[in-house]
């Protein structure tokens, strides 16, 4: 699955300093879901579990990329065998964990006791999609759009 990552702190305009990966879809527990991950927003977590100040979780101590990212939506396409408020094809929301990895990646593992469906008046964008590395670079959120009486309320990059 593709996935945007950091290898070691750097600062965001490093052409390096996120950089897109190939990795192996997650393995989920008993009590995950396996989530197709549709829109994700940056929390200023992002920012500071990436920054060089935040000691301990930079992934420049083990050389392994750190997927980041845990605001996120989409439609949950496997569970584990302990999991019964979900079922594949839901559409869902979330925060996930900070010590699992993040949401910049095609397929998520979430316990299922941090996830929420996603209400009915929302949806996902269907049109262009920014790339990860476009939201982090661009500065892109996730924010309610309006639509006249009686029409869905979406969501769209601003």
């Amino acid at each position: 699955m593709k996935a945007i990552a950091f290898i070691r702190p750097l600062p965001i305009e490093a052409e390096d300093s996120l950089v897109e990966l190939d990795l192996p879809e997650p393995e989920f527990g008993p009590r995950d879901l396996l989530v197709n991950v549709r829109a994700v927003s940056v929390n200023p977590v992002d920012t500071k579990v990436r920054g060089a100040r935040h000691q301990g979780s930079a992934s420049d101590k083990t050389g392994k990329p750190r997927v980041l990212g845990w605001d996120a939506a989409g439609v949950v396409v496997g569970k584990g065998a302990a999991v019964t408020g979900f079922n594949v094809g839901d559409e869902v929301y979330y925060a996930g964990a900070l010590d699992r990895p993040g949401s910049n990646a095609e397929y998520q593992a979430v316990d299922e006791r941090l996830v929420g469906r996603k209400p009915k008046s929302i949806w996902l964008c269907r049109g262009r999609r920014a790339t990860l590395d476009e939201h982090y670079r661009l500065g892109i959120a996730i924010r309610p759009v309006g639509r006249s009486r009686g029409q869905e309320r979406g969501v769209r990059a601003r």
